[in-house]
């Protein structure tokens, strides 16, 4: 018994140092990450998120999150591109396709596309309903445009918000 007893430790100690066969991400880092919005009279607003990736090793695809306020708010109209190519949206996660899927307040993209060692720009378009609230003599931006819990730093950063379509009223 004493002899398994230090067999199993041996084997354990063995998977500690030449570790297992794990699967780990690519090193990336974010080397620009420009956003246009295009604000509507109707308060909703038309967004094209530009991120220019700089891999250092091998990946099979990249995470978008987008936050929304509350159940009310909804994305819609989305389209992807990877190195200003379309990519399909399709559930099968094969090359040059993306997912899109909502839990709970986060929209996400996953965009299924293999890298090694190389540059990648990804374009997200998408819509977005109630970015602003509208009153009779003024309206409310308070949006969170890049968000949180970034894994990477980002840089290179350009936010552009087009006011357009505005309503004029008479009183």
């Amino acid at each position: 018994m004493r002899k398994l007893g230090q067999l199993i430790l041996l084997l354990f100690s063995c998977c500690l140092f030449l570790g297992w066969n794990n699967v780990k991400a690519a090193d990336f880092s974010i080397d620009s990450y420009h956003v246009n919005i295009d604000i509507l009279a109707d308060g909703s607003a038309n967004v094209n998120r530009t991120l220019t990736y700089d891999f250092d090793g091998e990946a099979h695809g990249l995470l978008y999150q987008q936050a929304v306020r509350d159940q009310a708010q909804s994305l819609t109209d989305s389209k992807v591109f990877i190195n200003n190519q379309p990519v399909t949206l399709n559930a099968n996660q094969a090359n040059n396709t993306y997912t899109l899927t909502r839990e709970g307040n986060l929209y996400k993209f996953k965009v299924y596309h293999p890298v090694d060692s190389d540059q990648l720009k990804i374009t997200y378009k998408y819509h977005l309903n109630q970015v602003v609230k509208n009153y009779a003599d003024t309206a409310e931006l308070n949006w969170k445009i890049i968000g949180s819990n970034w894994d990477q730093d980002l840089a290179n950063v350009k936010i552009t918000i087009n006011l357009l379509e505005l309503l004029v009223r008479n009183n």
